[in-house]
């Protein structure tokens, strides 16, 4: 399951396994605002493409990966 993390200062998609584990898989570096949360994220209907938003100032952004 891919999560969505708010966080104080940085701000994470983390990935939870089955087995309960928690990773990072992806962090907010966007330059000036990086405090900004992470907002939600799918899959393409396809599974080749995660999509993320930032809340502020309003991104979507597309990983392409062998998910």
């Amino acid at each position: 399951m891919y999560i969505c993390e708010d966080g104080s200062v940085d701000n994470y998609v983390r990935v939870l396994s089955p087995n309960g584990s928690l990773s990072d898989f992806a962090k907010n570096i966007v330059p000036g605002y990086e405090s900004y949360e992470f907002a939600g994220c799918t899959f393409s209907p396809d599974g080749a493409t995660l999509f993320v938003n930032i809340q502020t100032p309003g991104l979507t952004l597309a990983i392409w990966g062998n998910f």
